[in-house]
């Protein structure tokens, strides 16, 4: 944790030591969800190596098997959170103009990858053809100077990354955000060493990273960086931050890989082993004297053992191959289980299902999972359009902001009316109904209950005067 800004003085080395088990981990977790978990983990690919050197097998041509868990966990969770887009209004209405100018759904859907993988999702306010909108920013790049009391309390967001000059040497670039203003910063780098070696003290875990040695303060920068004090506007900061499963005294997030990923690796690991040695080693073939044919090529399907030489044996199948299966079988279900999207990740889970009630009573941890991280997400989202919406003429408080979650799983007219229809027998009205089930926006809504009572016939007086 950063509790000042010691890290940004001339001798000081960057990265700061206590950040970077925190970065390593967002370098891991990037290439998991790029598909790269053998050069995420480099030590599952030296076992399979080791245990293949039995076969005699070259490991530059070995086909690693990759499950993507890690990258469809990603997007089940998206599709549960914004598959539907949620329905946003301030004071009753839609900001629509906000909504489509600052592209908010779509970075949001992109800040939630970050959220997911990473654990943290980092946005910040920026200034685009006068106008306020707002980008998502590299979480790697961020370091927030917390209180000792209280690490949740942060006082200030530091961006801070690496720039290579036009002179082929390098400055490091800050940005620091407190309440209502940002100041940039540069520094010279004195020393840059690309195998610097990190001990994490409470871990022993042993990290390799390039480090930098900062040299002087610059009073001009590279590459058009504006050196400076700069004023905001906002009562709070520019930068935003949103934890994924905070954990305790830390004011980062963890990743939802971190539960699955030695079970994932543990399934790839076995699956390549099984494809790599079952299917080059199981299937018997004749064997016998050298023999080429009139072509001097050697015949199909045929292993050649010269003269005083056994044969080789044969793998087969018994108890321990079945054991392996079973493993394969159970390491699925553990990634399942662990992500707590089971169901989700199960693909046959929906051809089982028997009518919507039981559909969505296997999807319950998944969607109780995502209600949680909707808590967090929403608090971002109001965040956001309560510091964008002063740019468009009309700044209102989150207290104003109302976000309609929906919970983006496919459902046929026959199966919302059945929901509505639910919900009108245990006292909702029917404005409820097509705000929250069809997600109609007030306007609409009121409009059509409006016509509807404008075409329904007038009730008959049976002679009754006023």
């Amino acid at each position: 944790m950063l509790y000042d800004y010691e890290f940004l003085k001339e001798g000081q080395i960057f990265p700061p030591k206590s950040e970077v088990a925190r970065l390593d981990a967002y370098r891991v977790n990037g290439l998991l969800l790029d598909d790269e978990p053998w050069t995420a983990l480099p030590e599952y690919k030296r076992r399979v190596c080791w245990l293949l050197a039995n076969f005699a097998l070259e490991s530059e041509s070995l086909y690693l098997y990759d499950a993507n868990y890690f990258s469809d966990l990603v997007e089940k969770i998206k599709e549960l959170v914004y598959g539907d887009p949620p329905s946003i209004t301030v004071a009753g209405e839609t900001p629509s103009a906000l909504l489509e100018s600052s592209d908010l759904i779509e970075k949001a859907k992109e800040g939630c990858a970050d959220f997911i993988a990473l654990g943290d999702w980092v946005t910040k306010l920026v200034e685009r053809e006068g106008k306020t909108t707002f980008i998502n920013v590299d979480p790697s790049t961020w370091f927030p100077i917390v209180s000792r009391e209280d690490v949740k309390d942060v006082r200030a967001h530091v961006l801070a990354w690496m720039v290579k000059t036009a002179r082929d040497t390098f400055e490091l670039h800050v940005q620091i955000h407190e309440r209502g203003k940002y100041t940039n910063r540069a520094f010279a780098i004195r020393r840059f060493d690309g195998e610097a070696v990190y001990t994490v003290e409470n871990t022993g875990q042993r990290i390799v990273r390039a480090s930098y040695e900062l040299g002087k303060e610059l009073k001009r920068a590279d590459n058009g960086f504006a050196l400076g004090e700069f004023f905001t506007g906002l009562n709070g900061f520019a930068v935003i931050h949103s934890a994924n499963n905070p954990a305790t005294r830390r004011v980062c997030g963890t990743s939802d890989f971190d539960k699955i990923t030695a079970a994932v690796m543990e399934y790839n690991v076995r699956m390549t082993l099984k494809n790599v040695v079952l299917d080059k080693h199981a299937a018997p073939k004749m064997y016998g004297p050298p023999f080429d044919g009139e072509d001097g090529t050697a015949i199909g399907n045929y292993l050649e053992v010269p003269p005083g030489e056994a044969p080789p044996g044969y793998l087969t199948w018994d108890a321990a191959m079945q054991a392996v299966f079973s493993t394969v079988d159970g390491l699925k279900n553990d990634v399942a289980d662990l992500s707590g999207m089971g169901a989700l990740l199960s693909h046959k889970t929906f051809g089982e299902s028997q009518g919507y009630d039981a559909l969505m009573i296997k999807l319950a941890p998944a969607l109780m999972r995502t209600a949680g991280k909707r808590v967090t997400l929403e608090k971002h989202l109001k965040r956001l359009i309560s510091a964008l919406s002063d740019s468009y003429g009309n700044a209102v408080e989150e207290g104003e902001i109302t976000v309609l979650w929906k919970d983006g799983i496919p459902a046929t007219e026959s199966v919302r009316a059945d929901v509505a229809k639910k919900h009108l027998d245990t006292g909702w009205s029917i404005f409820d109904v097509l705000t929250k089930d069809y997600g109609w926006s007030q306007e609409t809504a009121e409009e059509a209950l409006e016509r509807r009572r404008a075409e329904s016939p007038a009730l008959p007086s049976f002679g009754l005067e006023e």
